[in-house]
């Protein structure tokens, strides 16, 4: 507060303990990462900082410093216009005071209405005719699924990469740009688990479940009792599915191709990493080759091959350089087939929860987007 004093006054400093109330189903998370010294501005250390360290350090630093200035005040403008018995609304805000935003460079986006008083007689200056029709609800983001996590109470800040990384490597998903697909595999999977699992596999039980682990962390409850409790509805579903007798099982897709080996058609199968186009004659026949998923993106450190789509042993997707062994080159990003005009290395579509850019596989270079 002392600094929030000196450098911006006092009238932007907050008295402290800002936080509010912690919601009900909510989880304790680590602790925050914040600066060791405030005083330690983004400026003063970026001699010292990579491109990203420095942003990273600069979002950190300014955030932990918003938390303890005072609110950002506007004052809230509404018109309405009669057009011939037809009611038309424009909202706008005017900034009073700009509190935590002081500290950002920048206000929010401010509509400012002129000053108008009942009665007066205003012209269009364009008139837009558009039609809309409503749309199905937007496919799940890694940002959005994390909401409806906690949301639910389920998990924690700490886990929520973990989850989502596990069901992506069993390839229960996948994504199309941002927006995250069901896999075969992954319907496959949620249906039997819904059909059979339908009493455990819930977000009420999940998010009840957390808080009984919590109080066994707290040493409200006994582990065992837990256990016992859960255990006695457990072993009913295992009996229950034993007698199922649906096939769940992923069918394999055939292909109008013989298999090199044995005769015998080929077809796309299902494993622990993904498709792959196997022999139907298995286990007779082990005949197996990958799906190969080209980019179309030149090797830039061969020169003559081409970067495809791979998965790692582990199921994770990567890109690699066709001619390996005799080349090594390998991303885990997808390449956009551009160049790093600083080093000449491939640019690559970088992706998480917050960010969507152009990057450079090698170096800090990222490509502004074009507005």
């Amino acid at each position: 507060l002392s600094y929030i004093n000196e450098k911006y006054g006092k009238e932007y400093a907050s008295k402290g303990n800002t936080h509010g109330a912690k919601k009900k189903g909510s989880q304790d998370a680590h602790e925050a990462i914040r600066p060791t010294s405030i005083y330690r501005d983004p400026i003063s250390v970026k001699q010292y900082l990579t491109d990203q360290q420095y942003k990273l350090y600069k979002l950190i630093w300014t955030r932990v410093v918003q938390s303890q200035m005072t609110n950002y005040e506007y004052l809230s403008t509404t018109i309405n216009f009669d057009n011939n018995g037809l009611i038309f609304r424009s909202n706008g805000k005017i900034t009073t005071f700009e509190g935590f935003n002081k500290i950002s460079g920048g206000l929010e986006n401010e509509n400012i209405l002129p000053e108008l008083k009942e009665g007066d007689v205003i012209s269009a200056s364009e008139i837009k005719k558009a039609q809309h029709f409503t749309n199905p609800p937007a496919r799940y983001t890694e940002a959005s699924l994390v909401k409806v996590l906690e949301e639910f109470g389920i998990g924690r800040p700490s886990t929520y990469s973990a989850t989502i990384n596990q069901i992506v490597n069993r390839n229960y998903i996948e994504f199309e740009g941002r927006s995250i697909y069901p896999t075969e595999l992954g319907i496959t999977v949620n249906n039997f688990l819904q059909e059979n699992f339908d009493d455990i596999i819930n977000v009420e039980f999940t998010a009840e479940m957390e808080d009984q682990l919590d109080k066994i962390a707290e040493h409200k409850v006994y582990w065992k009792d837990v256990l016992s409790s859960f255990y006695k509805g457990f072993e009913k579903d295992m009996t229950s599915v034993k007698k199922d007798n649906t096939d769940y099982k992923v069918k394999d897709k055939v292909l109008d191709e013989k298999c090199p080996k044995c005769g015998h058609a080929l077809a796309i199968k299902h494993g622990r990493n993904g498709k792959f186009i196997g022999c139907t004659n298995f286990p007779d026949c082990d005949f197996t080759k990958s799906i190969v998923k080209t980019t179309g993106v030149d090797c830039p450190k061969c020169k003559n091959g081409e970067i495809i789509e791979k998965v790692s042993k582990k199921g994770k997707r990567f890109y690699a350089c066709d001619n390996y062994p005799d080349c090594d080159y390998a991303v885990w990003d997808p390449p956009t087939g551009e160049k790093c005009p600083e080093c000449g290395d491939l640019l690559v579509h970088k992706k998480n929860r917050r960010v969507d850019e152009i990057r450079c596989a090698n170096c800090d270079y990222i490509k502004e987007k074009k507005r």
